[in-house]
Parts: C-alpha cells; structure tokens; sequence
C-alpha cells in the first residue's frame, strides 16, 4: 500500500486483500488493471484485517484471513478472483472506476439516510424463502496437513438459526479453494452462518442523496413509521432509476450488526485428535457487563448490560451468595430482564 508501482515494497505475503490486488494490476496472469484504478485506502483496511492474529485450539494463534492456493490460466478472471476473495469471506466492487476491496469485516457506517432520502414507498423483505435458509454449513478445504487434499470441516451450527427453523437442520456447502487449515475454514463458515441470520432486505428508493455510497458499504437507516433509528444496512444493491419523472437511485439493502463479524472463540472451533476423535466446538456465551448494585429501603437494585449476542441466550439467571462464593449462590430469578 505504500507505493503500488515501486517494486522494493513487493514481496510474497499469504494477504488475501493484497493478492487480489497484485492480480488485478499483473498484466502476465492477472487483468493488468492500472494501481490508480485501485482505491489503496481499502485495501490497506482490508489488509490489516486479515492480518489480525486469532487464538485457536492448542495454545496456537493463527492469522485471521489467509490465502494459500492455486489460480489456473484456464479460468476466467472472476472465478480466479472469486477463489481469492472466498479466503477472506471478501467482496471486490467496482464503483465511479475504481476497484474496492472489502474484507468479510463490519466496517461501522458513515452515511445516514431517513424519511427525507426517501423518493417512493419502501418495500421490506422480513426473512429469505426456504431455498436460500441455512443453519448449518460445510466447509472443503484443501488440507495442507493431508498432502493437500480435500476435506471437509465438522458441520458448524448456530443453535438460535436452527431454533429460527423449528430445529430443521437446513445444511449448506460451500468450497474454500484458497483456505489450506481447518480452523482457517471452520472461522469463514461460522461467519458466514452467523451473518445468514440478518435476513430482512429493503428496497429503498432514494433522491440524489444516496449518491454518496456504493455496494458494500453500510448505511444507518430512520424510518420513524418502521420503528427504525439509525438501524444498520449494508448495500447489496445501486441503480439509478426514474422517481416520478425525477433522476433518483434505488438501494437494496440488508441488515446487517457487527456481532455478525465475530471471530470464533478458541472453545469454538471443533477438533480432531491424533486418533481420529472429533469433538464439536461450543462457541460459548458472552457475560453480562456492567453490574451495578443500588441500596434501596427494603431492597437493592440491579442493573447489568446483556450480552449484544441476543441470539445466542434464551434467560438469565441472578444468583446471590453471601460469601460470594459459588458453592453456597442460591439462584434468585430466571428471566429475559436486565
């Protein structure tokens, strides 16, 4: 990112967001894009991204997105870059001449549009028909520990989506051609489950306010009737389109929240033993923050701050104890209050 064209700052890195960019420019096996046609701004984001190092099972760490795979001169220019983009959960975007790269991060939005943007009526989707449910995915990896084969991950469910489908298991698969380790492949597959939970999609016909973004970035939406403040979309859709005989752009929108982009915990991931044993990850659930205790007349307040992962808890349970030992905590009350 420092200086595209110079090659002293070119060198090999398994980056999944600076390959894609090498492929783009390389006029031998890539498109020979110039670097101005890149917005460098991204792809350091990205990169930095998919540069954070993650704890996984053993003790071990791991960075969050690598690349490590092959693209054939045979294929055409997308499906090599889709393989590369499929190592970071990623998006390539091309808007106003220029290529975005995107890493499978939430990037918090800097646009808000509300009940003046709007240009026509919007129309909400709550939920995707049955053909496009998943509750539970399969990732094939190429193995690097299995003389670089293909091989398939443990199934990685979320307990709240397969509630959501009255404990239907709903199974999809997806091939991770440029993911070469197991965890690397079982952190991309619960990502992508845990954002296959934000289902309502809008359309949203704007006036020329809505010129200042493009697909993949997020918007804070207020819609007032909707009960919607500052409710977070990330554009899946852009179009110019014709609003009453006025020049206008129509949105496709679709929920979208940070908690969506989690990395697995370590107690997350399922493992293979030596001997072939698989145990089933649990991805574990956040505690409660924020307690404090307020002294009343003939009782003492609690308040706390639940865990935003809403999803992933049904009750909470208060125990008090008088030696703040678990050992003697008699449980007080069981409830969805804070």
């Amino acid at each position: 990112g420092a200086s595209p064209t110079n090659a002293s700052y070119i060198a090999y890195a398994p980056n999944p967001a600076l390959a894609v960019s090498d492929y783009l420019m390389n006029a031998k096996y890539g498109m020979g894009m110039a670097s101005s046609k890149i917005d460098w701004a991204s792809v350091i984001s990205a990169a930095d991204t998919c540069d954070a190092t993650v704890s996984v099972p053993g003790s071990a760490t791991q960075k969050r997105f690598e690349v490590n795979g092959v693209v054939y001169g045979t294929a055409s220019h997308k499906e090599n870059v889709d393989r590369i983009l499929s190592s970071m959960n990623g998006q390539l975007v091309y808007s106003g001449g220029v290529f975005y790269v995107n890493a499978g991060a939430y990037i918090s939005p800097t646009v808000s549009l509300n009940e003046d943007s709007l240009a026509g009526p919007i129309s909400v989707n709550t939920s995707f028909e049955r053909t496009n449910r998943f509750n539970t995915m399969v990732s094939t990896y190429i193995d690097k520990d299995q003389v670089y084969t293909p091989s398939e991950t443990t199934p990685v469910t979320i307990t709240s989506a397969l509630n959501r489908d009255n404990n239907e298991v709903l199974k999809r698969s997806i091939r991770l051609p440029m993911t070469n380790t197991n965890y690397g492949a079982q952190r991309i597959a619960n990502k992508i489950l845990q954002q296959s939970d934000q289902q309502k999609t809008v359309v949203m016909p704007c006036n020329l306010s809505a010129m200042n973004v493009k697909p993949g970035d997020r918007v804070q939406v207020t819609i007032s009737d909707l009960s919607w403040s500052n409710k977070v979309f990330q554009v899946i859709g852009w179009a110019f389109a014709d609003m009453g005989g006025n020049t206008g752009v129509e949105l496709t929108l679709r929920e979208d929240d940070s908690c969506s982009y989690a990395d697995l915990e370590v107690g997350g991931y399922s493992t293979v033993s030596a001997t072939g044993v698989i145990s089933a990850g649990f991805p574990g659930i956040p505690a409660p923050t924020s307690l404090t205790a307020t002294a009343g007349i003939r009782n003492i307040e609690l308040n706390w701050t639940n865990p935003t992962e809403s999803e992933q808890f049904q009750e909470v349970q208060v125990y008090a104890s008088p030696d703040s030992s678990w050992t003697n905590a008699v449980r007080l009350g069981t409830g969805r209050f804070t």
